[in-house]
């Protein structure tokens, strides 16, 4: 197992990236979509 990390780091390093802001993007879009909408409270 660790042969097959030392081979393929560049691609875990770079999926583990993209993961990472992929989730960050959809986290933003989240706020800023419930942000644009009114309180259901009101």
């Amino acid at each position: 197992m660790s042969e097959w990390i030392g081979d393929n780091i560049g691609i875990i390093e770079m999926a583990f990236t993209g993961a990472v802001v992929l989730g960050l993007c959809a986290w933003q879009y989240w706020q800023v979509r419930d942000a644009g909408k009114p309180p259901k409270d009101e």
